[in-house]
C-alpha cells in the first residue's frame, strides 16, 4: 500500500446558494491518494473498509478505482508474479 498526499479539483455546488443549479470550479484542495495491490479475494473487503471508514456523506468524499494488474515486477530481486509482492 502507499499513500500519497495530492492536491483535488472538482465541482461541487455552491452550498451558499442552495436553490441555486450552477456549479463552480474549486481550489485545489488536499486530498489522500491509497494506491492498493491485492488478490481478486480480498479486493471486495477492501473496497468495503474504505467506503466505511472514508464516508462523510458530503461532496468530495472520493473515488475507489479497480484496475487489473497485468504483471508485477520486483526491481529488487527480479521476481515476477506474486513473488515479487
Amino acid at each position: 500500500m502507499s499513500m500519497v498526499e495530492i492536491k483535488g479539483l472538482g465541482r461541487e455546488k455552491d452550498e451558499s446558494y442552495p436553490h441555486h443549479e450552477m456549479d463552480y470550479q474549486v481550489d485545489a484542495s488536499p486530498k489522500l491518494k491509497l494506491e492498493i495491490i491485492s488478490s481478486d479475494e480480498e479486493c471486495e473487503k477492501i473496497i468495503d473498509a474504505i467506503k466505511q471508514h472514508a464516508h462523510t456523506g458530503r461532496r468530495g468524499d472520493g473515488k475507489v478505482v479497480v484496475y487489473e494488474i497485468r504483471e508485477l515486477h520486483s526491481i529488487r530481486t527480479g521476481e515476477k508474479g506474486e513473488g515479487a509482492s
